[in-house]
Order: structure tokens, then C-alpha cells, then sequence
């Protein structure tokens, strides 16, 4: 997953005017193209004029490898970096000319930043040389978060976790925030996070030295109301669950709804919060971050089991509300104030008016018709608020990345439109997460473009292929776009994209019965709602576009740099949505098929369980990849019969 560090990009052809085109991302705000090219000496000197901007030393020398540091301004440089006080704290001026590259901005972060963009211009110039640019450059919104979820099945090894945060520094993310329940090595409590690969304090510690060094916040985020069934499942915990860990309720309209057991710390159990705050003493000392992510969404079963009695004194809503200040004063003794995501307290909005102004909203939407503008009711308060779209790569076989797209620039622009505070891109793992984030990038990197920038000049997708792929290819970003066509098919009541559900279904499901109704679809990146079948010729038509999207990609494995080793990873899912469209194929309305066939399919199942299994230990730790192991071989077992 390492990113080269390197000067030119070998043969390239004489340069055309389409080499001059600032593909980068972010898109800069203000450029003007000069006159001339710059050819890069393969030694010489880079002059800071700040030498104790030690944090952009080791990224000037990065992309100028084999230049000295040079302190003085008496020398000629390559590269000249230099103090602008004029300039915002995270904004910079570059510009390339015939002699040299000079470099200004008012702050290390700023020159950063600079390089950043730097970088990737001289990684992907043609052999020519640099064309001569002028840059000035800020962005449209001060925090740009991403949000990782590793709690759902997989934590990525540390090299990884490393990789990925510079990567997203490189593009000029500046928060990042790893989302968890309990895959945190807790010293009080050595039960939560057995068996699931957990970070360790020193992994936290060395994370958070790591991401300083890149300018991103790293904020600790922590499961302390709902989504805590990991923990409350347990014997020794789950008296404080709002159903005891074990499906127990009050509450006599709720004794048989499907809530998922040991959900919700229960607020009505003095020990929930004795137990909240050993939580915090062992998690966030390990955190420089004056922020900590509460979470406290989709709190499903609040008062329905132990605090039923006491939500119907007090209301739903105000018991909600009591137990997010109680963690913010747990919290506090940290030094940390708190974040927390929007969708309970949004349905009880007298509640608002009890939100301090040192908390702040996460606001968050995943479609790409979320109503942005609600944002607006958490400013208006004067509280603090980030938009939070997502990659919409979680239930699904690859991402659904026209929704994604739609969905993260439609955030970008209501909280500059409205001067929120940040934006924050998540990126979740439902189910065992074996969505890849190899196939998340898309997603991450069209966030931290669109929060940079929010209105492009340049099509996202040209400038993202030529970055991470490697390739300028017209013929690459059509099957890219085909195969978000594909996969963004969300059927009637299936979540996410209908593939996913196919893949993992048994034969006997009434998905394979021909079934009717009204989806989501998108055609060349345009999304409608239109009523299709799920049926034979459904599945083959899909089945002859993945070849095609297969061949593309396979091609480009042969011809790009993929400097971020990103098409392996592609190609697999590719391949899970041609098996899903063959299962589908085979299986549509019922059909009987012969035991040979089945057992071809449940053959090549398993050499997909291989895969998956190789291309996740190559980046992964361990940790619960048997959740989706057994997965796979549970459809091989219905496919035998």
C-alpha cells in the first residue's frame, strides 16, 4: 500500500496540453497556467527558509529525493519554501517557473499542503518537466474528517492504519477518527475485545504521534450509548443493558420486536456509568485530541427495557439528552469535549436548547437526497456542526459511488454555504465488514476533494484515475462509472445495493422467485427510481457488463502504476458481483439446477473464500474474519445441497 516517493515517472512521451492539466486532488481554488516547463535536476537543493517547520522535511525531501536541505537563501534552489505571513493558516501560493519551484504559506501546516499538491504534480509529470503553474490555494472548509470504522470484523494492521492516514493527510484531510466498540485492550476490563485483534494503548499512542506529524487530529471515538452489543452481550456486563443482554423488556409493545440483544447501555443502571467512565480512563489517555466522539446514535431499544419506567416519566428525549451530558462531564475530566451523531436528538428538537455550545453535532445522511439543509437547525443555535456523508461502500459488493458522490458534495456545499464547522466522511463495515477500504478510496478521496474545494472545475473521476490508478484512460473510467451503475441497485425493502444480498442469500430466498418492485438505479452516474424485475435476463445482461468492466481493469493492472495497490482488491469484487449475477442466473424462478452446476458454483465460491482471505491478511490483522468465513461457507453448503 505504500505510495512512492519519486521524482518523474520513468518513459513518459513529450508532453501534450492534456499533460499540463492540474489533475490533483484536491482541485486547487486559483491557478494560471504559464508559459514554459520546468525540468527537475536529479540533484540540487531545496531551501527552507523556516528551519524549525520540521514536519515538511521529510516530505520536501520526498519529493525531491535526491536534493540536500539547504537553510540559506544564498544558494539557487529547486525548491524554495518560505514564510507569507499574509496568508490564511492553512492556505499557500506555489509556483513552478522555468528556473524553480517557490513555495510561501503562514503556517507549516500550509506548507504542507503545498507540498501535498506538489507531490503529485512532480509524480506524474511527464518526462518533460513540470509545466509552469501559478497556485493559490485554501480551503472551503477548516476540518476535514474521515471516519473509519474498524469495531465491525476488521482492524487493519498498523503499517496499514499508517498508510492511510498519510494518505489522507497527502490529500489534505486533517482529522481522522477510527471508530470503536470494543477492539480497544482495556486494563480494567481484559474480557471486551478477546479474539477481534484489538489496538492496543501503545498502537493508540504511536497512531496519534503519527498522525501529529501529518497535521491530522486523531479523535478517539467510542461506542458509550447504543451500537454496544459487543460489550453488553458479555456475562459481567450485561446487567447494565437496556435488555438485560438477552432480549428482556418492559415494556409490552416492544416483548417481541427485533431489536438486536445487549444494544443499549441503559441509562436507568447507576453501574452504566461508573462503568462509562473506567471506559475513559482506560481509552483516553492515550489521545493528545481535545475532542472525543461519543457516538449515542440509533439508540433502537432506549425505553422500551430497564429505563421504560423512566424514559415514561421523564420522556424518551430527556432521558436521552441527561445521558450525553453525564458523558460529557466524564469527558471533561479528560480534557476532551464531545461530539455525537444527530439522529435521536433531531426527533426530540426541545432537546437542542439543553445542548452546551462545547458540544458538537454530527449531522449525518447517506443518500443522495439527504436533506442537507437540516443542518441549518443545530447552526442557528450556535452550535458547533459537521456535515458527515458517507462512501456507501458498507452492505455492498463494491461502493455505490454515484450515491456516495451526490451524497458527500451535496454536505460539502450546504456547510459552506451555511459556515459549518467540518465534514466528516464515513466509512463503515456492517455485516463483518468485507467491504475492503481499497474499495473505499473513491469515496474517502471524492471527500476530501469536494471539502477542499467544493465546486471542482475538473470531473472528479479523471483527476482520481490518474492519481491512484495511474491511468488517463477514457475506456477506465467508463467501466469505473458501469460498475457504480451495477452495484448501485438497491431493490424494494434490501438494503444497500441488491448484489450483496444476492451473493449471501440461499437459493430458496424469494430473491431468486422473479421478483418485482420499484429501485434505485443509476445510468452513467445519473440516479432515478423506476420499477424493475429481479430475474434471468436481469443477471445476464449485468453478468456481460462486468466482463467488460473486468477486462477493463485487468488491462490497466497490466499498464498503470496503481501506486496504491488498489486494482487486486477491484478486480475481487468484480468477481463477487459475477458470481452473484451467475448465482442469480442460474437460481431465477426457482429453477431447479442440476447438482454438477451447483457444485460448480459452490466451488467457485470457495476459491473466492481464498481471495478474500489473502487479500484481507495482506493489509489486516486477524480479527474477526470469521464472521464472513463462515459466510462463505455456509452458501457452499446450501449450494451442495
Amino acid at each position: 500500500m505504500t505510495i512512492p516517493e519519486r521524482p518523474t515517472t520513468g518513459n513518459r512521451p513529450i508532453a501534450s496540453l492534456e499533460d499540463d492539466e492540474l489533475l490533483v486532488i484536491p482541485q486547487p481554488h486559483r491557478h494560471t497556467q504559464r508559459p514554459g516547463r520546468f525540468s527537475v535536476p536529479p540533484h540540487g537543493t531545496i531551501q527552507l527558509d523556516t528551519p524549525e517547520w520540521t514536519r515538511v522535511i521529510n516530505l520536501a525531501q520526498g519529493c525531491l529525493p535526491r536534493h540536500s536541505l539547504e537553510s540559506s537563501a544564498t544558494l539557487p534552489a529547486t525548491l524554495s519554501i518560505s514564510l507569507k505571513p499574509t496568508l490564511a493558516p492553512q492556505a499557500y501560493t506555489l509556483s513552478i517557473t522555468r528556473s524553480g519551484i517557490r513555495l510561501q504559506a503562514a503556517t507549516e501546516q500550509g506548507a504542507f499542503y503545498g507540498l501535498a499538491t506538489l507531490r503529485q504534480l512532480i509524480r506524474t509529470a511527464p518526462a518533460s518537466g513540470l509545466a509552469c503553474h501559478r497556485i493559490l490555494d485554501a480551503p472551503d472548509i477548516p476540518t476535514r474528517g474521515a471516519y473509519l470504522d474498524i469495531t465491525r470484523g476488521r482492524v487493519p494492521t498498523m503499517d496499514s492504519l499508517k498508510q492511510t492516514i498519510r494518505t489522507l493527510a497527502l490529500h489534505k484531510i486533517n482529522q481522522v477518527q477510527l471508530y470503536i466498540e470494543h477492539v480497544f485492550t482495556f486494563a480494567n476490563h481484559p474480557a471486551i475485545g478477546k479474539r477481534c485483534s484489538p489496538l492496543t494503548p501503545a498502537d493508540i499512542r504511536e497512531l496519534d504521534a503519527w498522525s501529529k506529524l501529518h497535521f491530522v487530529d486523531l479523535v478517539p471515538s467510542l461506542a458509550s450509548f447504543g451500537h454496544m452489543a459487543p460489550i453488553l452481550k458479555l456475562k459481567p456486563y450485561q446487567h447494565m443493558a437496556e435488555d438485560l443482554g438477552r432480549g428482556v423488556y418492559e415494556d409490552p409493545e416492544a416483548s417481541h420486536a427485533p431489536y438486536r440483544k445487549g444494544w443499549t447501555l441503559s441509562p436507568a443502571v447507576p453501574d452504566s456509568y461508573t462503568f462509562i467512565n473506567s471506559l475513559y480512563d482506560d481509552f483516553l489517555p492515550h489521545f493528545t485530541s481535545d475532542k472525543l466522539n461519543v457516538c449515542c446514535d440509533e439508540t433502537y431499544d432506549l425505553g422500551h427495557g430497564q429505563s421504560y419506567k423512566l424514559c415514561k416519566k421523564k420522556g424518551r428525549g430527556r432521558v436521552y439528552m441527561d445521558h450525553v451530558l453525564k458523558l460529557r462531564r466524564a469527558a471533561k475530566r479528560h480534557g476532551k469535549s464531545i461530539m455525537f451523531w444527530s439522529d435521536v436528538i433531531q426527533r426530540y428538537p426541545n432537546e437542542l436548547e439543553r445542548v452546551p455550545k462545547d458540544v458538537t453535532v454530527l449531522d449525518w445522511g447517506y443518500e443522495h437526497n439527504t436533506p442537507y439543509t437540516r443542518i441549518d437547525n443545530y447552526l442557528q443555535r450556535d452550535l458547533a456542526t459537521y456535515g458527515c456523508p458517507g462512501t456507501s461502500s458498507w452492505a455492498a459488493l463494491f461502493p455505490r459511488i454515484h450515491e456516495a458522490q451526490a451524497n458527500i458534495q451535496g454536505y460539502a456545499r450546504a456547510v459552506k454555504r451555511s459556515k459549518g464547522d467540518g465534514i466528516l466522511i464515513t466509512d463503515w463495515g456492517d455485516g463483518g465488514h468485507y467491504n475492503f477500504t481499497e474499495y473505499s478510496w473513491h469515496g474517502l478521496l471524492a471527500g476530501a476533494d469536494y471539502a477542499w474545494n467544493t465546486a471542482p472545475t475538473k470531473p472528479f473521476d479523471t483527476r482520481f484515475c490518474h492519481q491512484t490508478i495511474g491511468t488517463k484512460s477514457a475506456g477506465f473510467r467508463r467501466a469505473l462509472q458501469t460498475l457504480g451503475d451495477l452495484t448501485h441497485t438497491q431493490f424494494g425493502p434490501y438494503y444497500q445495493s441488491v448484489w450483496k444480498h444476492i451473493f449471501f442469500e440461499s437459493p430458496s430466498h424469494k430473491l431468486f422467485q422473479d421478483p418485482q418492485d420499484h429501485a434505485w438505479l443509476s445510468r452513467k452516474g445519473e440516479i432515478s427510481k423506476k420499477k424493475i424485475r429481479i430475474n434471468q435476463h436481469f443477471a445476464e445482461q449485468t453478468h456481460a457488463k462486468l466482463d467488460d468492466v473486468r477486462a477493463a481493469f485487468t488491462q490497466a493492472s497490466k499498464q498503470a502504476d496503481d501506486p496504491m495497490g488498489l486494482l487486486p482488491y477491484w478486480i475481487f469484487a468484480v468477481d463477487t458481483l459475477r458470481y452473484a449475477s451467475t448465482k442469480l442466473s442460474e437460481f431465477a424462478g426457482g429453477a431447479h439446477v442440476p447438482r454438477r452446476k451447483r457444485v460448480a458454483l459452490s466451488h467457485s465460491l470457495e476459491g473466492l473464500s481464498e481471495e478474500f482471505e489473502s487479500l484481507w491478511m495482506a493489509r489486516n490483522r486477524r480479527s474477526q474474519i470469521r464472521l464472513t468465513l463462515k459466510r462463505f461457507r455456509d452458501q457452499a453448503r446450501h449450494l451442495k445441497g
